[in-house]
């Protein structure tokens, strides 16, 4: 019997000081991931963007804002953000913005991510609360400091009351709603999905068929273009959190 995709997960994971998180290109056709849940089915993206995290580096096709709060290292068909830096200067909320690693896209689209949200001190463990998460973010590049835009769905550690959530988050000029939903794991696929002016958010755990419809934001303000990508940030000091990613899927 072939050891469980969970197990072999913290297996690796607890022998990495961080879990790599990684870059492949831009085949239009993404080849079947390893990673450490183990082989995966191949997915298609006709945006030409998904990528599986399988190159030996991060392709050139990922743009970066904010580098210097997180580290993004690759490695065993992975990805990984570990934040450097942390409190409400670091952050996506209000008007401070964390680290990304995005793709431009223009017009509807729909990015999925299978994410893992691990403390860094102890890599078997949630992180800790509070608010230390990572997940899919989708920001109006040209918004600046007073009026930042974004929407994002995210997973870690939340608050007292939901210490392992799902985060739900829309900012409009620099003022954040957030909505915390417990969840079982600190390990679950995340979406979002844009038709015109709606970004519907959702997630689903690991394997699971069904997705958990969370906010839809209606949100005529942002762009047609927008930067869209996986990000991570700790409001709390230290930051204890390794956000390790092994696909992510742009879609229609």
């Amino acid at each position: 019997m072939s050891e469980p995709r969970s197990r072999r997960f913290l297996r690796r994971c607890a022998g990495l000081s961080l879990c790599a998180f990684v870059g492949t290109g831009v085949s239009t056709t993404q080849s079947a991931g390893s990673g450490p849940f183990g082989r995966v089915a191949p997915r298609t993206s006709p945006f030409g963007l998904s990528d599986d995290f399988e190159a030996a580096q991060l392709s050139s096709a990922w743009r970066f804002e904010n580098p210097g709060l997180a580290q993004f290292a690759q490695g065993g068909g992975v990805l990984t953000i570990t934040p450097l830096a942390s409190g409400p200067s670091a952050i996506w909320f209000n008007d401070a913005e964390g680290p990304l690693l995005y793709k431009r896209v223009t017009g509807d689209f729909t990015v999925s991510a299978r994410v893992h949200a691990r403390d860094s001190l102890f890599p078997s463990a949630p992180p800790p609360a509070p608010y230390r998460l990572g997940g899919l973010l989708a920001r109006n590049p040209n918004s600046t400091s007073p009026d930042l835009d974004w929407v994002h769905v995210a997973l870690g550690a939340g608050d007292a009351s939901a210490p392992v959530a799902v985060e739900d988050k829309t900012t409009v000029d620099s003022q954040s709603d957030y909505v915390f939903q417990a969840v079982a794991t600190p390990d679950a696929e995340l979406r979002i999905r844009r038709r015109g002016a709606s970004f519907e958010l959702a997630w689903r755990p690991l394997g699971a068929p069904a997705w958990s419809p969370l906010r839809t934001h209606v949100r005529p303000d942002l762009p047609a273009t927008l930067d869209v990508g996986l990000m991570a940030y700790s409001a709390s000091t230290p930051a204890r959190l390794v956000v390790t990613v092994d696909e992510i899927v742009f879609s229609p």
